[in-house]
This record gives structure tokens, C-alpha cells and sequence, in this order.
């Protein structure tokens, strides 16, 4: 099987670096290898390589000062503070977290805030038979304080 850039035509290309990640469980134990987040150029080359130990979902974003934040993909764990968003520098170590059910997506605001989509334990009957939890969109400061709030599941427009 072939492996890496196929074809590269810088002049058709957008060039520039992509950042991703594999969803990946948590570790089961300490034989388990850590999980990796990529940066790699227009050559297939990995540019930079971030180690964690926690899971992840494949949606990460690359801060301006070289660090990164991403979400966990195990949301079962909240009480042990396992899972949300985590910001690591360029080494690997934690600089700042957020403990929420982060449900694949989030975004920071031009005033550094950030609005992350969560998942709330009750159920969502109106999706289906499957196992759905309700939506739960928060926007929270660095400094971890809840700014606004929008629950899904019932809530009408405006609320």
C-alpha cells in the first residue's frame, strides 16, 4: 500500500500545513502507546508530532503561539475529569483545560473565548429510538467562567 503524498502540483495546490489527528479511545494501560496529533507540509513530511494520553476526536486547532487545543472523544468519564477540551504546548504538557462532554466541534472567538458544542445526559426522544443526548452549546472564558448557555431538547428560539 502507498503511503503519503501521491501528488503534489504546488501550482494547483493550497499550500500550507495540515494539522489532524485519528479518533482514538483512551489508553487502556501503560503498554498502550500514547495517541499523536500530526503537522505535516505539502510533502507528507510530519513537521510536528504531539503525544497525549488522553483520547481524542479527530477535530484539533493550532494556536498562533504553537500550541493546541483538542477535544477528547470519551465523554463517559467527566466526574474523573478525563474528558472536554485540552490546550498543550508544543512539548506535549497541558497548559489548560475545560471539563465538558465536547461533542466534535468547537471554536475560539476573536476575544479568545470559547464556544464548544457538549452533550447533556438527558435524552433527545425527538431523534430517534438510538441512544441521543441533548445538545448543550456553552461559551466559556479562559479562564473557565460560562458566558452563555443554549440547551437543545425542548428549548424554543431565544433561549
Amino acid at each position: 500500500m502507498e503511503t503519503g503524498v501521491v501528488k503534489y502540483d504546488p501550482d494547483k495546490a493550497f499550500n500550507g500545513y495540515t494539522l489532524f489527528s485519528e479518533t482514538f479511545p483512551s489508553p487502556k494501560g501503560p503498554d498502550e502507546p500514547a495517541r499523536s496529533i500530526y503537522l505535516i507540509d505539502m510533502e507528507g513530511k510530519v513537521v510536528h508530532e504531539w503525544h497525549v494520553e488522553t483520547s481524542l476526536q479527530s477535530y484539533c486547532r493550532l494556536l498562533p503561539d504553537g500550541n493546541l487545543i483538542y477535544p477528547t472523544h470519551d465523554r463517559s468519564e467527566i466526574a474523573s475529569g478525563n474528558c472536554g477540551l485540552y490546550e498543550i504546548d508544543p512539548e506535549g504538557n497541558v497548559v489548560w483545560s475545560y471539563r465538558c462532554r465536547a461533542d466534535h466541534d468547537f471554536q475560539i472567538l476573536p476575544n479568545g473565548n470559547l464556544i464548544i458544542n457538549t452533550i447533556t445526559e438527558s435524552m433527545c426522544p425527538a431523534l430517534g429510538l438510538e441512544l441521543k443526548r441533548n445538545p448543550y452549546i456553552v461559551e466559556v472564558t479562559r479562564d473557565k467562567d460560562l458566558v452563555s448557555e443554549w440547551r437543545g431538547g425542548g428549548a424554543s428560539p431565544g433561549t
